[in-house]
């Protein structure tokens, strides 16, 4: 298995532990369903950019994909501890994932419009 068919395979991984579909993972990174497919199966080679985009809509640090010993519910790359709420989040069903991932969203914008606001007035 060459690295795209790795990362690929990772991120599969990751989008299905969460719940989500294709077309829901490419509309959160501005990819048809038919580009996450092809970036599944290694067809697609995913630029740095992209990969960090998709690391964050499936909240995992890109090290997960770089790196074969972290696994998808690892806390590599992301700060504080969540396992409690990825174990909750496996007991929800795909409607209720659907609007948590949502406000999930909202309040990781949130807080980087706060950051961006910090960093101008300083």
């Amino acid at each position: 298995m060459d690295t795209q068919q790795i990362i690929g395979k990772k991120i599969k991984d990751a989008r299905q532990r969460i719940g989500i579909s294709q077309e829901e993972l490419g509309s959160r990174v501005g990819f048809s369903a038919m580009g996450i497919s092809h970036f599944e199966c290694g067809a697609r080679k995913v630029g740095i950019e992209d990969l960090e985009k998709i690391a964050r809509a499936l909240d995992v640090g890109i090290n997960y994909f770089l790196d074969s010993t972290i696994s998808p519910t690892s806390n590599t790359g992301r700060t504080g501890n969540i396992s409690y709420f990825r174990s909750s989040f496996d007991n929800f069903d795909e409607n209720k994932r659907k609007e948590i991932f949502s406000a999930t969203s909202k309040f990781e914008e949130f807080v980087k419009n706060l950051h961006e606001s910090k960093t101008k007035n300083d």
